[in-house]
């Protein structure tokens, strides 16, 4: 595991009283915490310990579940994820022809299409082999 959380911006000010002096500048913390947090759920670790480690840190707690939440959603692919939309996008690209072409002229005749993917797809699952053909269940 890497090194512990980076702490938060420090929000004590110089004590002017020019509105500026009062700006904290959080970038520098902020990129440290992210970069700490995507080491760290690369490595393994739980978002939920990942918060509680920055809330010990200092950060505030809802800011430390931003942050992590941030990481867990841009390390996805890295970590093997797949969420719907990634299955969704690679269904239409493999299924999406029957809405292109001339069977969008022809809506009934593409719902039938659709129909008949859909039962295939459901045989393929189950493992159907089809007429004289054997089927997994057919050892038991």
């Amino acid at each position: 595991m890497a090194d512990a959380p980076p702490t938060a911006p420090s929000t004590a000010h110089a004590g002017g009283d020019e509105p500026l002096e009062h700006v904290v500048d959080d970038e520098e913390p902020r990129a440290q915490a992210l970069e700490w947090a995507r080491v760290e759920i690369l490595a393994g670790r739980v978002p939920e310990d990942l918060v509680a480690a920055l809330a010990r840190g200092g950060w505030d707690a809802d800011e430390a579940t931003l942050l992590v939440e941030r990481v867990r959603r841009e390390t996805r692919a890295e970590r093997g994820v797949r969420t719907r939309d990634d299955v969704v996008r690679e269904v239409y690209r493999l299924h999406g022809r029957t809405r292109r072409g001339a069977l969008s002229a022809f809506p009934t005749l593409g719902a039938a299409l659709r129909l008949f993917y859909s039962i295939l797809t459901f045989r393929t699952l189950r493992g159907d082999r089809g007429a004289g053909g054997t089927s997994p269940r057919d050892d038991a």
